[in-house]
């Protein structure tokens, strides 16, 4: 058997570990407890999936302020989103010590909005680049 054949054996039966320094990830996890709350409502889901998030923010009626909240555990802060205008969103968040916000004049739509809180969700780096931000320090 050739060494090409040889590695993606081992790797698929989890005999070698590979791993990569990544810098710009964000501090949590998908193994972490994840509460989505609709602040119009205050109905909460435990751990949402991607349908539960696509359906609670199609769910959103118009009421500008604080509409849904991604909640990560007693004393984190979470991921807060509001109505800015008719269908235009904006979010809060702290990664790490930074504090991200959402550029006034950046809103985003629903679409990206449910990208962002997935990928958040998911500790992906993506919700990063999927809107604009102002950072400040923590």
């Amino acid at each position: 058997m050739k060494i090409q054949h040889i590695i993606p054996i081992l790797l698929l039966a989890g005999g070698i570990t590979v791993g990569a320094q990544t810098t710009n990830t964000t501090t949590h996890t998908k193994t972490m407890s994840y509460t989505l709350r609709n602040l119009q409502n205050d109905k909460t889901i435990p751990n949402p999936t991607d349908a539960d998030i696509r359906a609670t923010v199609a769910s959103l009626k118009d009421d500008f302020g604080p509409v849904l909240a991604l909640e990560i555990g007693a004393g984190d802060q979470p991921l807060s989103m509001d109505e800015i205008e008719k269908g235009k969103f904006g979010f809060s968040c702290v990664d790490g010590k930074t504090a991200y916000f959402t550029k006034e004049g950046h809103e985003c739509s629903s679409e990206v909005a449910i990208k962002i809180i997935i990928s958040y969700r998911d500790g992906t780096p993506d919700w990063k680049t999927l809107g604009e931000w102002k950072q400040g320090k923590m």
